[in-house]
């Protein structure tokens, strides 16, 4: 995997290090960024917006570490690079690494992406396709830059993704926490994007037809999970649409 070098102590944590490896890069902590310098990629201060070091690496280029290689040949991959169409180029991607794949209530996966992919908002739209390649594979942000899917798309992408979250067994009520911090950072986030596609991604898995495929408790689980939440998107949303009228 890429790296990246720093001597900031703000870097040293365990969270951030996650959240680093979605992006798609290991972060070494050294006290001496200097000898470092001229092989590797360094940052010595922590951006406000943490997607912004993936700006410190060069995605002109499909390289080796790219985990896309697992599912395409790197011809196939310059390939893709070369469409113009965003949407196409999602649309090939999600369909080889989400092929066979099956949801809870035995769907194809692949529905869902497109389903959540409707929209007339561009960028949310093509987020939409790839809104769980982060969170469900081992493909990165970086991965998809190199491939030519576009700055905003891929942010976007990123801060509806879960971060990486430790193997351990939490209580119903401890993962209804996770999961009601999770909303709370995306609708902090502010990007409208996000927003939308979060929204169209938690009503079709609360979807009534979807529902009677799942058992009883999977049932009452995720009127848990989204009812609350699904309002404070709502508000949330309709919050910015007042305030881009203005």
């Amino acid at each position: 995997m890429r790296k990246l070098i720093t001597d900031s102590y703000y870097y040293n944590s365990r969270k951030f290090n996650n959240r680093a490896s979605q992006l798609g890069f290991n972060i070494i902590y050294v006290t001496n960024i200097d000898f470092y310098k001229d092989k590797y990629v360094c940052a010595s201060s922590l951006p406000k917006n943490l997607f912004d070091l993936v700006d410190l690496f060069d995605t002109s280029r499909i390289t080796d570490d790219n985990n896309l290689l697992i599912s395409f040949s790197k011809e196939d991959l310059e390939k893709i690079r070369e469409m113009d169409d965003q949407y196409l180029k999602a649309s090939v991607i999600v369909r080889r690494v989400f092929a066979n794949i099956l949801d809870k209530a035995g769907n194809p996966y692949i529905d869902h992406l497109y389903t959540v992919s409707l929209s007339e908002d561009y960028i949310s739209s093509v987020a939409g396709l790839l809104h769980d390649i982060i969170e469900d594979t081992n493909i990165t942000a970086l991965d998809l830059l190199e491939v030519g899917i576009d700055r905003d798309i891929v942010e976007t992408v990123f801060i509806v993704t879960k971060p990486l979250k430790e193997k351990i067994e939490l209580s119903e009520e401890e993962r209804l926490q996770s999961y009601n911090v999770e909303i709370d950072s995306i609708i902090n986030s502010g990007n409208p994007h996000a927003l939308r596609l979060k929204m169209r991604d938690m009503k079709n898995n609360y979807d009534k037809k979807r529902l009677e495929l799942l058992s009883s408790e999977q049932q009452e689980w995720l009127g848990k999970k989204y009812g609350n939440n699904l309002k404070k998107l709502e508000k949330a949303l309709e919050s910015r649409n007042k305030n881009d009228r203005y």
